[in-house]
């Protein structure tokens, strides 16, 4: 499944990537990863209906 994950960091900085992952969770946990703690994370998935 394709995950658009959107990272706000503790100073504001926003980043937006397409992530590739089996759950919204490992998606939101490896953007945590390349850019550090979030103030604000979000996985929303995209494509069709399951």
């Amino acid at each position: 499944m394709v995950f658009t994950v959107t990272h706000i960091g503790p100073g504001g900085a926003m980043h937006r990537r397409d992530v590739q992952a089996a759950s919204n969770a490992l998606a939101m946990a490896w953007m945590e990863q390349l850019y550090g703690f979030a103030r604000a994370i979000v996985a929303i998935r995209k494509g069709g209906a399951a």
